[in-house]
């Protein structure tokens, strides 16, 4: 901020007296003038402020109403320890996204899926709304910000597996560690005689008109400091992140590993300078790809989050450490200038095995 200072001039009238003594003829020397100049005025100036950094916002658990081991509290658990993982604030459960969540599942169930998973068609049969903003509004929740999760599974499975698969991929995992989130609701898989029969998963996101907000001079990863029982692979996702992964389950089993995020205030800007992950023990780093929103094919990652995956699976139970170096931008960082410096450093443990690639 530049601060203007109005400078006063001060002028000076210098009144020259000249004073003359009569007699004897003779005339006394005129005194000679002396200008009374005055001091400058020096502006204070005002003192830079000092940058505050952004407060967090965050709104206190709710113990949800699912009946305890059901499909619903597993998941809504599983999605609490996630994010509890990034410290971000916790998700409540709420009865009309609840609603919109269910109705969405049984139109998916009913028309085979209609335009897209996370779409319906007018006219169809149980239509609610076009996209989960709309569904959550028909469900009577006034929403400014929503979004939507699935994950197959089988029906009789634990839905907690639902999370942890979504939770190993690049762009579900953004919906989900989504840092202003307040309420949602779960749409579990139908329980089916079949036990080999996959059905999805639902869960919607909705935001009213006050958003939850983590600190200007956050930093969040995951997989978590110290955290155990890893992935060794990246799930199989719609839309792919990768240009040399085909789209099909053995592919990403075989040419990814589980991918490793860096994440930033949401108003700020992430940059990367190195990002790097290393078997314990080793020196060369795993070969890895790097996304971020300038990388990132689909345009879909925000500026705010970094991931990088490897070209091949973790090994099994095996520690790794990751490396990160760079720069988060705004204003809410409290930082000079803006530019706060990222110089991290942590560690991870992967599982016995993947369940998704090895049964």
């Amino acid at each position: 901020m530049q601060n203007k200072f109005a400078l006063t001039t001060i002028a000076a009238t210098l009144s020259i007296a000249l004073a003359g003594c009569g007699g004897g003829g003779s005339d006394s020397p005129a005194s000679t003038p002396v200008a009374n100049t005055p001091a400058p005025v020096v502006p204070t100036p005002m003192p830079t402020p000092t940058p505050l950094v952004l407060t967090a916002t965050t709104q206190a658990a709710v113990a949800p109403t699912y009946m305890v081991n059901s499909q619903e509290r597993r998941a809504f658990d599983a999605l609490a320890t996630f994010r509890n993982a990034l410290n971000l604030g916790p998700v409540n459960q709420n009865a009309k996204v609840d609603l919109a969540a269910k109705a969405h599942s049984d139109y998916v169930a009913t028309n085979n899926g209609g335009a897209t998973p996370h779409d319906e068609v007018v006219g169809k049969p149980g239509f609610t709304g076009v996209t989960v903003k709309d569904r959550l509004v028909t469900a009577g929740y006034a929403a400014t910000d929503a979004a939507e999760v699935m994950g197959w599974t089988s029906a009789n499975a634990d839905a907690a597996e639902v999370i942890e698969g979504l939770a190993a991929t690049v762009y579900h995992r953004v919906i989900m560690m989504n840092q202003g989130w307040t309420d949602l609701g779960i749409a579990p898989p139908v329980v089916s005689a079949d036990i080999n029969a996959t059905r999805p998963s639902f869960i919607d996101f909705g935001t009213l008109t006050l958003r939850q907000n983590v600190a200007g001079n956050y930093v969040g990863v995951y997989p978590a400091n110290n955290q155990t029982a890893i992935g060794l692979t990246h799930a199989p996702e719609a839309p792919n992140p990768f240009v040399d992964v085909d789209g099909t389950a053995g592919s990403f089993c075989a040419k990814t590993s589980y991918p490793i995020s860096l994440m930033v205030q949401q108003s700020t800007k992430l940059a990367v300078t190195s990002f790097t992950v290393t078997e314990e023990g080793q020196i060369t780093p795993v070969e890895v790809r790097l996304l971020t929103s300038e990388t990132d094919k689909t345009g879909l990652l925000p500026q705010y989050v970094a991931f990088i995956v490897g070209k091949l699976p973790f090994k099994a139970s095996t520690r790794y450490n990751v490396k990160f170096t760079g720069t988060a931008t705004g204003s809410a960082t409290g930082a000079t200038n803006g530019v706060m410096s990222i110089d991290k450093s942590w560690s991870f443990t992967t599982a016995a095995k993947d369940y998704r690639c090895q049964g």
